[in-house]
């Protein structure tokens, strides 16, 4: 899951970049301090808001997860 995070992270800095708009442009536009959008974009803070912030920036972050292998963990429980 972290590497999607870190995706979705570069995605939204990308699209600032895009749109020549500096994080504390940013910040002012979604009401939060410069600081804390460097904070969450470098890793340091929580990342609960990136989904509203790409949302935001007019950006779309999918990701499908699929089960290729067997799992590793298996329940006991169950005849084997």
């Amino acid at each position: 899951m972290r590497l999607v995070i870190d995706q979705q992270r570069d995605l939204i800095r990308e699209r600032l970049s895009d749109l020549e708009m500096t994080q504390a442009q940013f910040a002012e536009r979604i009401g939060r301090t410069q600081k804390h959008v460097s904070r969450v974009l470098n890793g340091y803070a929580g990342t609960a808001e990136l989904d509203y912030w790409a949302l935001v920036l007019g950006c779309e972050f999918n990701v499908t997860m699929t089960r290729s292998t067997p799992p590793i963990i298996r329940n006991e429980g169950q005849g084997q």
